[in-house]
């Protein structure tokens, strides 16, 4: 190889540095998203003491309202007051006094009645639209796999190879798709 090859390898993988860290990035979002904020959900929903959540006060801050309420569980064995839903939008709809079914992630050992609680929503409307929060992490996650694909690819990529051409367009198929799952998952969500 001479010099001139050599250096433009190295432009290439300096090229490939931005949609590296981009896609990385969007990638951990989009795990971190769906582990804390889908799977940590289905996990109390699938799992969790069954009960209902009544909404005792809600604060307005600018334009977001914050709740918390009473959860009491369906056998009424456990009672927790000051919980909040785990999802602050959870509430909309419901004024104080009002109330709606929900779980209660599983906790263990003894205190547990001091740890603060967060009580998922387990209505239908509110199963659908965890559903869709899931597919919206996930489409962030799978758009941050393409976007560092697309930084490799660049990288590697010599003019005139018909196989990394087409490995470009489903590649950029796949951003179109995982685009497509963030924005409507967490619309729907």
């Amino acid at each position: 190889m001479d010099q001139q090859t050599d250096g433009r390898r190295g432009t290439r993988w300096k090229r490939a540095v931005v949609p590296l860290a981009v896609g990385l990035a969007l990638g951990f979002t989009g795990w971190t998203g769906f582990s804390g904020r889908y799977l940590d959900a289905r996990a109390a929903v699938d799992r969790g003491v069954p009960g209902r959540y009544t909404v005792d006060e809600c604060h307005r801050i600018r334009s977001s309202r914050f709740c918390s309420g009473t959860f009491r569980s369906d056998d009424g064995r456990v009672t927790r007051r000051y919980v909040r839903p785990f999802e602050d939008h959870d509430t909309d709809g419901v004024d104080p006094g009002g109330s709606y079914p929900a779980r209660l992630p599983a906790s263990g050992g003894p205190g547990a009645e001091t740890v603060r609680a967060e009580t998922v929503r387990a209505d239908a409307g509110a199963l659908d639209r965890l559903r869709w929060r899931g597919v919206g992490w996930g489409g962030l996650g799978l758009l941050g796999v393409v976007v560092a694909a697309f930084g490799v690819l660049a990288a590697v990529r010599r003019p005139g190879e018909n196989a990394r051409v087409a490995l470009g367009c489903l590649l950029a198929l796949a951003g179109v798709a995982g685009a497509g799952m963030w924005a409507v998952g967490l619309s729907l969500g």
